[in-house]
């Protein structure tokens, strides 16, 4: 398999693999900037909130169930592209699924669905929304 660099994100180079073109790329710049799912659900019956100190990532979600089934989902946060794009994206995985799905969701699925190959220090960027999911989903 060939990789080829594509970009550059605050000064961490990102991999994707080649012939996938700059669809990809977009897909991560998409979720980041123009993301539905950034926002607060006022009325929500689960939260989790976390932040990475090494490197100043912060993840909120809120949402709302119904019994086993997440009906709504959107989060806030600041921090890097992949984190940022990571959580919206989990929003979107999230939606319309059973809890036990959910907490069967990985960071791994995030990469691949992103198509991206990280470093060790850049995969903290991908795991903080997951963790955060699932610290909201086990927090009854």
């Amino acid at each position: 398999m060939q990789l080829a660099a594509i970009g550059i994100l605050k000064k961490t180079l990102f991999i994707q693999q080649e012939g996938a073109g700059a669809m990809y790329h977009e897909k991560i710049m998409n979720l980041y900037q123009k993301s539905i799912n950034r926002g607060l659900i006022d009325d929500a019956n689960f939260a989790s909130q976390k932040a990475n100190p090494s490197c100043g990532d912060e993840i909120s979600f809120t949402g709302l169930r119904d019994d086993d089934m997440v009906i709504q989902m959107k989060y806030e946060g600041s921090g890097c592209i992949i984190s940022q794009a990571a959580a919206s994206l989990l929003c979107d995985l999230a939606r319309g699924k059973t809890i036990a799905q959910i907490k069967k969701i990985t960071s791994d699925d995030l990469l691949a669905e992103l198509r991206l190959i990280l470093g060790p220090n850049r995969m903290q960027c991908i795991q903080l929304p997951v963790q955060v999911l699932q610290d909201a989903l086990n927090a009854e």
